[in-house]
């Protein structure tokens, strides 16, 4: 029975370990890599911007502005908007640029999810590279052309931008930062495994329309760019903020994130088999270990506390002195304590999808940006 049990503890750690171990050789990629990464040159061709609005009256005009600025704009580009179902003045706010040269409008009057909202936009997309953004973070100035430079490597397909904390923060937040170093490392030499939404470029021709039973398009371009011939890369110096990732990454967020991450797990699995295999199981481990982490911490907490039961005191023991010691540093009790919340938090979601109550693919604004 004691084996057993050891044996329990050893496995609900695993996951742990797995993506643990997945971090580190992110990090060190760069060091135990010969090959040299293909250096930059200047590029610039003409690209379709492509935006979905809803309720962004707060954003508009710094979102459009900034485009059209001429350290972000090239010659011979264009502006996609695709509106529905604003309630507030967004509507009012498109007329602005009804008579544009450079900006399309496409309005509906019933709400158009970001999803079909694309897939419409590039119908209309005259140029061989797209450039995706939201309206609601801001970029920093010259960001779009330091995401084209790259496409002077033609083995390259997509761009991501970096995404940071606020502009005003005197200090990035460790899991941010820790995220973002991955990305750096794992481009220098081959694919990383996500984009940032609120800004990416594309070419043309790498782009695969997007289904609409899904609720995030990020995590699918990821996972269908990693399946073509193509590298997806993370940009270093194309910068666009956000607000703070523990401030950010609330319950609202996580419950969402777990719903969407598991809608595209079950519904659209023949993406993910596309991958090359090695690529597939890193990608699986850095997207999804995370969701075994509630069972992990349950495993974790039924053995110890049946190893005290039979008299087996080391092994609960050095866990609750950790626990104690993380919890009495204030550097790491904030950690810990968040850590401990994902956990419930993607525990609760996916309780709720298996019994099929949260499985709605309905993007509703979050509530940090009322």
């Amino acid at each position: 029975m004691t084996t057993v049990l050891y044996f329990t503890f050893v496995l609900s750690l695993t996951p742990y370990l797995i993506l643990f171990a997945q971090i580190v050789s992110s990090l060190w990629i760069k060091k135990v890599s010969n090959k040299e990464p293909t250096p930059k040159k200047e590029f610039s061709a003409p690209v379709s911007f492509i935006l979905t609005c809803y309720n962004e009256e707060k954003h508009f005009f710094r979102k459009i502005n900034s485009l059209l600025d001429e350290q972000d704009w090239i010659e011979g580009s264009e502006i996609i908007i695709v509106s529905g179902g604003s309630t507030d003045s967004t509507d009012e706010l498109l007329k602005t640029f009804e008579n544009h040269p450079f900006v399309q409008l496409h309005r509906f009057e019933k709400r158009v999810s970001k999803i079909a909202g694309i897939n419409y936009a590039v119908k209309f997309a005259k140029n061989d590279f797209f450039v995706f953004s939201d309206f609601r973070q801001e970029m920093k100035p010259g960001s779009v052309h330091i995401l084209m430079n790259n496409f002077s490597d033609p083995q390259i397909g997509t761009v991501t931008a970096t995404l940071v904390d606020s502009k005003n923060a005197s200090q990035p937040s460790f899991a941010r930062s820790l995220m973002n170093k991955m990305g750096w490392q794992t481009s220098q030499h081959s694919s990383c495994l996500s984009i940032f939404g609120a800004l990416y470029a594309q070419r043309k021709t790498n782009f695969r329309e997007i289904p609409e039973d899904l609720l995030f398009d990020d995590l699918y371009v990821t996972a269908s760019v990693l399946g073509q011939d193509t590298r997806l890369i993370q940009e270093k110096n194309a910068i666009i903020y956000d607000f703070n990732f523990l401030q950010y990454y609330d319950k609202e967020r996580m419950m969402r994130l777990t719903r969407g991450l598991l809608l595209f797990l079950f519904l659209h699995f023949d993406v993910i088999r596309k991958i090359p295999f090695r690529l597939r199981i890193q990608f699986l481990i850095f997207k999804y270990m995370k969701l075994l982490f509630p069972f992990s911490l349950l495993l974790l907490m039924v053995s110890l506390t049946l190893l005290l039961a039979l008299g087996e005191y080391l092994v609960p023991f050095a866990v609750a002195f950790c626990t104690v010691l993380f919890l009495s540093i204030p550097a790491t009790q904030k950690i810990l304590l968040q850590t401990l919340k994902f956990h419930f938090y993607f525990g609760l979601a996916i309780v709720r999808y298996i019994s099929g109550r949260e499985r709605s693919v309905f993007w509703e604004k979050l509530k940090i940006d009322r």
